[in-house]
């Protein structure tokens, strides 16, 4: 599957950069043969292509820009607007829980992107930390439309019912249909998260400036809560208003924002993790658990050469592999007469089968900091290999001489 969507980029005037994610079918970052510009290309089913072809007609700050729509088969190509930044999941991981303030102005963008959808038609339906990015020039965006759909306004249900467990309003699970009042709902519960790290129903916020926000937002009833979004906007400003009264004595800029959570973006670049993991409560977090150690284990896989991909026959091949080198790594060093110079055998082998394994094997990536391998130039990628052969015979040389000892 994979493959798929790397031959598409070709038979779409693009060229195949890397994946972005570990999702099977997940966004790549490829290059427009023509322009020369980077985007993302994601992959839709086509029932979703008249929704998209909408979106791509809305230009507007708080969402990314789509380039290109390309419909193949039962399959539509979207090639978006690379975006350099930081998810919120990642900056909520890596700092203090944000001021209800802050939550107030992240929120006021949000809602500005759902006033652009909405106004067209369409509801995101999935709306949570990990699809809301702020950007490396501080804008906040709305981002990822797997779940996106057109109102219809005469179902009693979604016809295909999407959406994430925890942030998805009830009606999204088939108790009715899902509409403007769904993408509020969600929201809600983004700002809660943002307060205490949890979801409502877990633990309620007890910032002031927030809270009747979250409660009339999450409500279970859609009839019960914002039925608009100008009605949220209209709380959410209210609210701002009277912690600048309350707090500062003067209006808010509308700078603050990108200001305030650039020091959250610049301490969640201590973190790589793609998703924030939401804890319970403290005894969950003690807890041991089976279930986390084997995802963990499975996880763990990615970075192996020969399973980062999951296909069943470099799978194979890597299994064989190890196999061999582990046989030749405890056989050969069952001659050595002493334990000392069994461990020096392991170390050697280290060094003569191990070590190139990890370089030419692009571990943990590694080749996309360096220019020379991370470049499209068949030329280029020839000298960086040369280079971590050099590497490699200079480290070798390094332990022979100084470390392995007689």
């Amino acid at each position: 599957m994979e493959n798929n969507g790397m031959n598409s980029c070709a038979a779409n005037g693009y060229k195949y950069i890397e994946k972005l994610t570990d999702k099977e079918n997940g966004p790549l970052m490829v290059r427009n043969n023509k322009t020369q510009k980077f985007w993302v290309q994601k992959e839709y089913p086509g029932f979703l292509v008249d929704s998209l072809e909408t979106l791509k007609k809305i230009e507007h700050k708080n969402l990314p820009k789509i380039e290109e729509i390309i419909v193949s088969g039962d399959k539509v190509f979207l090639y978006e607007e690379y975006i350099h930044g930081k998810t919120l999941s990642e900056i909520i991981y890596a700092s203090d829980s944000m001021t209800g303030e802050e939550i107030l102005r992240l929120s006021q963008n949000i809602l500005a992107a759902l006033a652009a959808l909405h106004k067209e038609g369409l509801i995101h339906r999935d709306i949570k930390p990990s699809n809301i990015m702020l950007t490396n020039d501080q804008t906040v965006k709305l981002i990822d439309f797997d779940a996106v759909r057109r109102i219809s306004g005469d179902k009693e249900n979604d016809t295909i019912q999407l959406g994430t467990v925890g942030f998805a309003a009830p009606e999204q699970f088939g108790f009715a249909e899902s509409d403007a009042r769904s993408d509020i709902y969600s929201l809600g519960v983004v700002m809660n998260i943002c307060s205490t790290r949890d979801y409502p129903k877990n633990r309620l916020t007890e910032d002031p400036l927030i809270q009747s926000i979250v409660i009339q937002a999450t409500k279970m009833d859609p009839k019960d809560r914002y039925q608009q979004v100008s009605e949220m906007e209209a709380a959410v400003d209210a609210h701002l208003s009277r912690a600048a009264v309350e707090g500062h004595g003067e209006p808010y800029s509308a700078t603050q924002l990108e200001e305030e959570l650039r020091e959250q973006a610049a301490e969640a670049e201590l973190f790589e993790e793609e998703e924030l993991a939401f804890a319970k409560d403290r005894k969950w977090k003690r807890e041991f658990s089976l279930v986390s150690i084997i995802r963990g284990i499975f996880r763990a896989f990615q970075y192996i050469p020969g399973f980062r991909t999951r296909q069943i026959w470099k799978m194979f091949l890597a299994i064989v592999g190890y196999a061999f080198l582990f046989m030749i790594m405890t056989s050969s060093s069952s001659y050595e007469d002493t334990f000392e110079k069994r461990i020096r055998w392991a170390i050697d082998c280290l060094f003569i089968f191990v070590l190139p394994l990890l370089l030419y094997a692009n571990f943990l990536d590694f080749h996309k900091h360096i220019s020379l391998l991370n470049s499209n130039s068949v030329v280029k990628k020839f000298f960086g290999y040369v280079f971590l052969t050099i590497v490699w015979f200079v480290l070798a040389i390094v332990y022979t001489l100084y470390l392995r000892g007689t």
